[in-house]
């Protein structure tokens, strides 16, 4: 998060350093803006009484259009450590969402099977955020999720629907606007998901 987005994040090796979720602004290559939020880590064998408090920090996770789960690739427990995370998922009913999974310090990896299996997993990505490795291909695998997710369109509302804008402007992000003599024209990224809502506004061949 800190190499991301130079936020500033308090982060020391100790349980419960942070407790509160960070969200920053991120500009991907492709000059798409995501929010990049930063969750609590995740703790094996939870006090019984902290699990309430514990979940309520992950609320960001069931809001989340992609979760990059980052791993310690340094920690010869990294897998029942990623079973743990996989358990919590489950139990906030996000387990379905789409995953990278990021495995942190592969300069401390001295294990050649470990690279071998990281090259065969499809939506797994090996990262030093303390050397700046493998951070740009990180933030282009990013932007080629979310780009496959949506479509640019060019839309023309009437001006006696401009109700329609303001749902624009909640579902998709605008990149421009004009003011035409049939309408508001605008230029966007919407969601395929949400294509549907203003079929009929499409204006000639979009991409």
């Amino acid at each position: 998060m800190n190499t991301l987005t130079n936020a500033g994040v308090f982060a020391e090796d100790k349980l419960f350093a942070t407790l509160d979720p960070t969200t920053r602004l991120v500009v991907l290559p492709n000059k798409q803006k995501i929010l990049l939020t930063d969750t609590v880590g995740f703790i094996q064998k939870l006090p019984h009484h902290l699990v309430s408090a514990f979940h309520a920090t992950l609320e960001e996770v069931q809001e989340a259009d992609l979760l990059l789960h980052v791993v310690d690739s340094s920690q010869e427990n990294y897998q029942l450590q990623m079973a743990a995370v996989i358990d919590v998922l489950k139990d906030l009913k996000a387990e379905d969402k789409p995953t990278f999974n990021i495995f942190n310090k592969i300069d401390k990896v001295e294990d050649d099977s470990f690279f071998a299996k990281l090259a065969a997993e499809e939506h797994a990505l090996g990262i030093s955020a303390k050397n700046n490795l493998n951070l740009d291909t990180l933030l282009q695998k990013i932007a080629t999720y979310f780009s496959a997710q949506n479509q640019r369109l060019q839309l023309l509302i009437p001006f006696n629907e401009g109700e329609k804008i303001t749902q624009l402007h909640d579902a998709a992000t605008v990149e421009a606007t004009e003011y035409t003599e049939h309408g508001t024209l605008l230029t966007v990224t919407l969601p395929l998901e949400k294509i549907g809502q203003f079929e009929k506004y499409k204006v000639g061949d979009n991409d």
